[in-house]
C-alpha cells in the first residue's frame, strides 16, 4: 500500500468506525463517524470523523513477558465492551440510527510502542539508460524486501522481545523520489536514478490472533486493519505547512518514551527510552505520598506553571530528581541515533492531553542539546488539541484522548 496518495472516496454516505490504540500500559477506544464524501470542509481543512464516543482502560505493565498478551486482551475486551454497550447508542442521533454491532464495517486498530518493530529502508535502483516506471516491478520489490525484513527479525535478538511468531502488519512506500526529486505520481514518468522509501512493522502473530477474536466476537462485519504509532503520526503531520521536512518525533506512553527521526517526512529510525509518564508520576506518590490522580494534577500544572508556591516548593525537588533521570537517559538515546544520522532540531511532542506542556518544557531544556556545538535547544511543536484544530477541521472536546484524534485524522487521509 501506498500512502503517497491520500483522499480517494466514492462514497457519499456516513460510515461508523472503531478506533483501538493499544499502547504501553493502556487501551483506548472510540466511536467515530467517517463522511465518506468530500473530505474537506468549506474552508479547505482536511476533517477528521467525529468521534461519537471513547474510553480506556490500562493493565500493569511490569509482569512476566509471557502474561501480557492476556492482560491486553482483558482490558481489549472491556473497551470493545464499552464501545458497544455505550457508544453505538450514540448512532440513534445520527442518520444510521441503528444500536446493532454489524452497523460497523471498519476497526481500525494502533499499536504504539513497545507492541511492535518497525524499519524504514531506502532502496536505490540506477539505470543504465531511463526507463519507464513500472508498477509491477516496484510491487515485487516492496514483496521482496518485506520477506528480507520478516526473516531478518524473526531471526535476530529484537525477534525474542514477543516470545512468539511475528506478523507482517505494514509494508507501505512512503516516498518515490525519480532523478533526485521526489513524486507522488511516478506512473509515466522515465528515470535513470530511483530512491524508494519502505516501511515495514510487525507485531506477536499470537497477540494480533487475540485481537482480532475480540474485535471480531463483537463487529462481527468488520475489516480490521492494523497500524503502527509513528507512522500514523508521520502521516497526519508531513504536509502541514509549519511542519518542517526533518524533525524528531517524541510519543511518550506510560512506561515509555520513543525518539523518531523523521526525513522529508519518512519516519527513518526509532530508539525507545525506558522511562514515560509514570516515573514522574511514581516519583510524586512515593515522595509525596498523594494518589495517582494528584500526581498526575501536579505534572500538569507544573507543565502550565500554575502550582500554588506551597505545592512546588514541596515536589520540586522530587521532580528535579525525575526530571535529570529521564533528560539522562534521553540524551544518551540521542547520542546514539546520532552516531547513524543527522538528529533534526525540531522536536514534535506527542503526549497524554494533561502532559503535554510538561514533556514540552522537557524537551526545550539546553540540556538536550541537539548537537549543535553551541548545545542549541531544540525547537519544540506540541501535537496537541490546539495544533490539530488550527491546521484541521476537528470537533475534539477534552474527553477524547489525542492519539485518538490522530488516529481520526489518519483513516480521514487514508480514505
Amino acid at each position: 500500500m501506498s500512502l503517497l496518495s491520500f483522499g480517494t472516496h466514492s462514497r457519499k454516505e456516513k460510515e461508523p468506525v472503531v478506533l483501538i490504540h493499544i499502547e504501553g500500559e493502556r487501551v483506548s477506544g472510540a466511536l467515530a463517524l467517517r463522511d465518506c464524501g468530500d473530505m474537506h470542509s468549506p474552508s479547505g481543512l482536511c476533517h477528521a470523523p467525529k468521534i461519537l464516543f471513547s474510553c480506556d482502560e490500562t493493565f500493569p505493565l511490569h509482569r512476566p513477558n509471557e502474561d501480557m498478551n492476556e492482560a491486553i486482551v482483558l482490558v481489549l475486551k472491556k473497551v470493545i465492551e464499552r464501545i458497544e454497550k455505550e457508544g453505538l447508542p450514540h448512532l440513534t442521533f445520527t442518520k444510521i440510527g441503528s444500536l446493532r454491532a454489524d452497523a460497523v464495517l471498519s476497526v481500525h486498530c494502533t499499536f504504539a510502542s513497545p507492541w511492535f518493530l518497525s524499519q524504514t529502508k531506502i532502496i536505490r535502483e540506477v539505470k543504465d539508460t531511463p526507463e519507464p516506471f513500472s508498477e509491477k516491478s516496484l510491487d515485487e520489490l516492496v514483496l521482496r524486501e518485506a520477506h528480507t525484513f520478516c526473516d531478518a527479525f524473526a531471526t535476530s535478538e529484537f525477534g525474542e522481545r514477543f516470545h512468539e511468531e511475528l506478523e507482517l502488519v505494514e509494508k507501505h512506500i512512503v516516498g518515490i523520489s525519480l532523478n533526485g526529486y521526489e513524486t507522488a505520481q511516478p506512473k509515466g514518468k522515465k528515470y535513470k536514478e530511483m530512491d524508494v522509501a519502505l516501511y515495514f512493522s510487525i507485531v506477536g502473530s499470537e497477540l494480533l490472533k487475540q485481537v482480532r477474536a475480540q474485535v471480531q466476537g463483537v463487529f462481527r462485519r468488520a475489516v480490521i486493519d492494523f497500524h503502527t504509532f509513528p507512522l500514523v503520526t508521520v502521516s497526519v503531520v508531513r504536509n502541514v505547512p509549519s511542519i518542517p521536512q526533518h524533525f524528531l518525533l517524541v510519543d511518550v506512553d506510560g512506561e515509555v518514551s520513543d525518539f523518531t527521526i523523521v526525513k522529508k517526512g519518512v519516519a527513518m529510525q526509532t530508539i525507545t527510552v525506558p522511562m514515560g509518564a509514570e516515573h514522574f508520576l511514581r516519583a510524586l506518590k512515593k515522595g509525596a505520598g498523594i494518589s495517582p490522580e494528584t500526581a498526575l494534577s501536579v505534572l500538569s500544572l507544573h507543565g502550565l506553571d500554575a502550582l500554588s508556591d506551597e505545592t512546588k516548593a514541596k515536589v520540586a525537588p522530587l521532580l528535579k530528581k525525575a526530571s535529570s533521570e529521564w533528560q539522562s537517559s534521553v540524551s544518551e538515546s540521542i547520542g546514539l541515533l546520532s552516531e547513524e544520522c543527522f538528529v533534526p532540531g525540531t522536536m514534535i511532542v506527542v503526549a497524554e492531553d494533561r502532559l503535554q506542556s510538561f514533556f514540552a518544557e522537557l524537551v526545550s531544556d539546553h540540556s538536550l542539546g541537539h548537537g549543535a556545538s553551541d548545545g542549541t535547544p531544540f525547537s519544540v511543536i506540541s501535537l496537541d488539541r490546539a495544533f490539530l484544530k488550527k491546521h484541521y477541521e476537528v470537533d475534539a472536546p477534552e474527553v477524547h484522548a489525542v492519539n485518538l484524534l490522530i488516529s481520526a485524522l489518519f483513516i480521514s487521509k487514508i480514505g
